[in-house]
């Protein structure tokens, strides 16, 4: 079953999105691909998870080529 997405706009220009996912490494890659692409942006990101998961997603960033460590410190990422 492919991801599905259903984007609702708001009238301050903000979303709600929502995707499934089958296990927790297609979860991390979502995530760290929604997050690249707001960062691509130049967005912030905020990401509440599990530690586990935490962890998976700051990998599948820095498989991404993203300075976590950077992006940390100049508080686009919590």
């Amino acid at each position: 079953m492919a991801p599905s997405v259903s984007i609702l706009p708001n009238e301050t220009g903000h979303f709600q999105a929502v995707r499934f996912y089958k296990d927790a490494d297609s979860l991390a890659r979502l995530v760290a691909e929604f997050v690249t692409a707001g960062f691509s942006e130049r967005l912030s990101a905020l990401v509440i998870a599990t530690l586990l998961h935490l962890s998976q997603i700051v990998n599948e960033l820095r498989a991404q080529a993203v300075d976590v460590d950077a992006v940390q410190r100049q508080g686009d990422l919590c």
